[in-house]
């Protein structure tokens, strides 16, 4: 009997130390149930912004608002897994554990990662039209015709690619505030990204003025002054909506005799169909016109027919304008050159 009491006793003693032990453990690590409590309102009630709250345009001071927030919640989880995973080495239990170690630990992490995620690959998607824009005209010639005319002197060309470029420096700092806000530690060079826009809108100005100053008017084809009299009379047509007109051009070698068949097929049963075949003919000759478009003056493309047959709303026996394009900006002082 003495024996076996005093292993009761010897166990009773271990069961009070291990007990005093793990009430130190918790006493150490705080009010449980309140931070358990703290850390479940927090799962329930901060939102992590979603992948589409980021608008790549919207600027610097919204970048770093939106990268705070999740670097703040970032933080936040992470303190918080600490935290549970401190009390659950305490031998604490509670039901909360578990799931709030998932949410912590998983979930949150999850949400932050793919909104961050989202941002960084909206951002350098919005920067690359700029920088893409950059190479393209790093590779344009104002001596070229064509580059001339689709890269440099095209109606709002000058105006649209200034704003690409600058849309890209702008976006530059909207990237650098989002790489400081998100704690990036493999962001591209944006001080790069920067001197390269700059340069490439410095150049740009260069290879338009150059390309400006080399814009003339298309030489003259046909030497017959009769079809230059006709163009005048047929652009005069306020329909058209043409000039005024500072100089005329024809440009063309000759005038074309072209045609075209058609067939127009109509069902007038289950197993029959009716035909018509129209057949148009008609001549045909481009002209080049220099008019005024704000204050800049720009080269336009016009195409001229007379048809001789046609479809029954076929305008024939008269000359029409068919179709018309703005082509290259020119400088008053070369229209005449």
């Amino acid at each position: 009997m003495a024996a076996a009491a005093k292993t009761l006793d010897a166990a009773a003693a271990r069961l009070d130390q291990r007990t005093s032990e793990a009430q130190a453990r918790v006493g150490a690590v705080g009010d449980i149930d309140a931070q358990l409590a703290a850390i479940d309102a927090r799962a329930r009630g901060d939102k992590v912004p979603p992948p589409t709250a980021f608008k790549p345009d919207a600027g610097p001071e919204a970048a770093a608002a939106f990268a705070k927030t999740l670097t703040e919640l970032r933080h936040q989880s992470q303190a918080d897994q600490a935290t549970i995973e401190k009390i659950a080495g305490t031998g604490f239990k509670d039901e909360r554990i578990q799931r709030l170690r998932h949410w912590a630990g998983v979930e949150r992490q999850r949400q932050i990662d793919e909104s961050a995620n989202a941002a960084i690959q909206s951002m350098e998607g919005y920067l690359r039209i700029a920088l893409e824009k950059a190479d393209f005209l790093a590779n344009t010639d104002p001596t070229s015709a064509d580059d001339r005319a689709n890269r440099l002197l095209g109606a709002d060309q000058r105006e649209q690619t200034l704003k690409t470029l600058d849309a890209g420096r702008a976006a530059v700092e909207t990237a650098k505030a989002l790489d400081q806000g998100l704690e990036r530690k493999d962001a591209p060079d944006r001080a790069a990204q920067a001197a390269k826009l700059q340069q490439a809108r410095d150049r740009f100005e260069e290879k338009y003025q150059a390309a400006l100053a080399l814009s003339r008017m298309p030489p003259a084809g046909i030497k017959d002054d009769t079809y230059a009299v006709i163009a005048k009379e047929t652009l005069a047509n306020p329909s058209y909506k043409v000039g005024p007109i500072r100089r005329l051009v024809v440009n063309s070698q000759q005038v074309q005799r072209k045609e075209k068949k058609e067939a127009d097929i109509r069902a007038t049963g289950a197993t029959t169909a009716t035909a018509t075949i129209y057949h148009w003919v008609w001549d045909e000759y481009q002209v080049a016109t220099a008019e005024s478009v704000g204050d800049r003056f720009y080269i336009f493309f016009n195409t001229l027919k007379f048809f001789h047959a046609g479809a029954p709303t076929t305008p024939t026996n008269r000359w029409v304008l068919s179709d018309r394009f703005q082509a290259d900006q020119i400088l008053e002082a070369n229209i005449d050159k």
